[in-house]
């Protein structure tokens, strides 16, 4: 699968990010499907921007993502759509009933939508990484709604809303799947480990799977989670999704550092994701992995092989997402991270696709080989 960056968060300068224009994938969406047909990808992550299509009132204006629906079909690529990726409309309080009533509501039309143009299996991610944007938005107040310590709080609006999303749109079609996307993280005291240091460790055991537990009913019932919420499990994973926790404050940044990618105390991904299906039980989606500039390579050459690995293994796993499929803006300063499986350059407001022809090698003949 190839994904397109299409988060859309509002930043402290109250800005918000649209990053489908930025790279304008929006514009360009045939030219880049097609691209990604000649290496065997023919499926794909989109996501719509609730903040822009949701123009309060009941108005919605989906022009330039039916476009994309359409070329979609014509050239033969099936879309899976986020139909949130850390944003919201800015009439709304995220702290509200309203904000869950209005996802819901947009989340149907949505829905309405992609059955115009789908009229095969349909998979939706209903908000992508509740953790990661509770997080940033409810926690340490990067992004709107700017709040502090109450990602929790947060946290329980968003599965509220996504099990209210859910409900809507099986009404539309009761066959819509779902895949419910958070991190695949782990983080343990560096050795040789303080009582402190353990002691956060086992806090964040018990926080990882929050998200999946609450749309499932076993935590916090009251929201309205229950076990047909959770249907496939989506798991971002990156180089620096495995973390030594070296102090009290698992918010503070330096309180933890990235496990080096060669250092031999790195788990490997078929444990990360074996322990998620022994909680659940449910089939799996690599739905984000990749790395950035000179790392690309030697990420993808030894990702591919753990993935096969944890195939053999018997996991049930259906897919794997390179993300970002081209190069992405940085969400606080825009500068290009070099990410994808092409580029940019700098400076190019045209954003002509270059390609990174190591990293292309490496995903063309795995694609080749797992068709």
């Amino acid at each position: 699968m190839g994904g397109f960056e299409c988060a859309a968060p509002r930043q402290e300068t109250k800005k918000r990010i649209d990053s489908l224009a930025f790279t304008r994938h929006d514009e360009l969406c045939r030219e880049d499907y097609k691209l990604l047909k000649e290496i065997g990808i023919y499926t794909v992550r989109e996501g719509f921007l609730w903040s822009h299509i949701d123009k309060g009132n009941g108005v919605y204006d989906f022009v330039r993502f039916e476009k994309m629906l359409a070329i979609g079909k014509e050239e033969g690529i099936e879309q899976i759509w986020d139909l949130n990726h850390f944003d919201y409309p800015d009439h709304l309080d995220p702290l509200t009933d309203e904000f869950v009533a209005q996802f819901a509501c947009y989340a149907k039309k949505c829905a309405e939508l992609i059955k115009k143009y789908e009229h095969g299996p349909i998979y939706i991610v209903p908000v992508n990484e509740i953790s990661f944007f509770a997080f940033m938005a409810g926690s340490i107040g990067l992004w709107a709604p700017y709040l502090r310590s109450a990602g929790y709080r947060f946290k329980q609006q968003l599965v509220k809303a996504s099990i209210a999303a859910m409900d809507e749109i099986w009404k539309v079609d009761a066959n819509i799947r779902f895949i419910q996307v958070d991190p695949l993280f782990d983080r343990r005291a560096k050795p040789p480990g303080t009582v402190v240091t353990k002691a956060m460790e086992d806090a964040f055991a018990e926080i990882k799977f929050q998200t999946f537990d609450m749309l499932s009913g076993r935590l916090m019932p009251e929201l309205g989670g229950h076990p047909k919420y959770l249907d496939i499990i989506g798991a971002n994973y990156y180089i620096y999704n495995q973390e030594w926790i070296t102090g009290d404050d698992l918010l503070d940044a330096s309180c933890h550092e990235m496990i080096p990618f060669e250092d031999k105390e790195r788990v490997p991904l078929k444990v990360l994701l074996k322990e998620l299906y022994d909680r659940y039980h449910l089939p799996l989606i690599l739905t984000e992995t990749g790395c950035v500039g000179s790392m690309r390579v030697p990420w993808w050459r030894c990702i591919l092989p753990e993935i096969d690995d944890a195939i053999a293994s018997g996991l049930p796993l259906l897919g794997v997402c390179a993300y970002p499929i081209i190069d992405r803006p940085d969400w606080h300063d825009l500068h290009l991270t070099n990410s994808g499986l092409w580029d940019f350059e700098n400076g190019d407001k045209k954003m002509k696709r270059v390609p990174h022809e190591e990293t292309l090698a490496i995903v063309r003949e795995y694609a080749k080989r797992r068709r």
